[in-house]
């Protein structure tokens, strides 16, 4: 019997003999790499019937599922782990933290819609996506209960503030809604003068389920779909709170997401200076 072990080097899985010295005949012929040039070779001279020949497709065999069995295992619990974790954040303003709040909206100026919350309404640096951030009260402006970010076109033509600088909306697990050119397919785009828009660029709903899992609700209506999460009770600074997430998409491209959550009890009034 031989002491065999299996190295992996990215798809090429290569069968060592590490009991015999290597000029020994039958180590030249059990030292090889499972590639499809090496295993024709190996038939040709063998024989497809030879009994090495089977223990060489047997070995593939068991390496390949093995290796298929393991990566579907830690991608499933992966994902399981991912959907546990709700997201809270979006463009580094995160849902119930007063500081980030604080640093993101403080020297913007809150409007009152017809439900008396303070909200915030902000234009991406391309004005194709906005915005819309409700606080918890007027006593408590930065105290950030719901992040809304949306698609827009130019029929939409409301008032915002400007954001330049900033791109896209993009969320701790790096959603975000448009066109989002990659580093790494900049090359052609900027040779040919066409912008690379392609699949990869774009949110679409197995994009969202890879980061989140599996949602709690979806419904399908034509070319809309929408995903809906929610978590009973999780912990926002010192208190519990329910968090839900919408994600809408249209003809499989992402166009609007409302992370929110909602206090079991109402947020105490930081008595810091505002």
């Amino acid at each position: 019997m031989f002491s065999e072990s299996y190295e992996l080097f990215g798809p090429i899985l290569q069968k060592v003999n590490r009991s015999r010295p290597v000029g020994s005949a039958t180590a030249s012929v059990l030292n090889f790499v499972y590639n499809t040039d090496t295993a024709i070779g190996i038939e040709a001279t063998l024989g497809k019937g030879d009994p090495i020949m089977r223990d060489i497709s047997f070995r593939k065999a068991f390496a390949a599922a093995f290796l298929l069995f393991t990566w579907s295992f830690s991608s499933g619990f992966a994902q399981e782990i991912i959907s546990k974790v709700p997201e809270l954040s979006v463009a580094g303003l995160k849902l119930g933290d007063r500081v980030s709040g604080k640093a993101f909206l403080g020297i913007y100026q809150a409007r009152t819609d017809e439900d008396d919350l303070p909200k915030y309404y902000f234009y991406n640096g391309q004005g194709t996506t906005v915005m819309k951030i409700t606080a918890a009260s007027v006593e408590d402006p930065y105290f950030v209960t719901e992040i809304e970010v949306f698609k827009v076109g130019d029929w939409y033509q409301k008032r915002h503030f400007f954001l330049k600088d900033l791109g896209h909306f993009v969320t701790e697990s790096g959603i975000f809604i448009g066109f989002r050119q990659k580093a790494g397919n900049l090359a052609l785009p900027l040779i040919v003068g066409v912008p690379n828009v392609g699949r990869s660029n774009i949110i679409g709903p197995n994009d969202v389920i890879r980061r989140k899992g599996e949602p709690d609700n979806r419904a399908v209506k034509d070319n809309e779909e929408a995903f809906d999460y929610s978590v009973n009770s999780v912990t926002v600074g010192e208190a519990q709170h329910r968090y839900t997430a919408h994600y809408r998409f249209y003809k499989r491209e992402l166009t609007r997401f409302i992370l929110k959550i909602e206090p079991q009890a109402k947020p105490e009034i930081a008595k810091t200076k505002q």
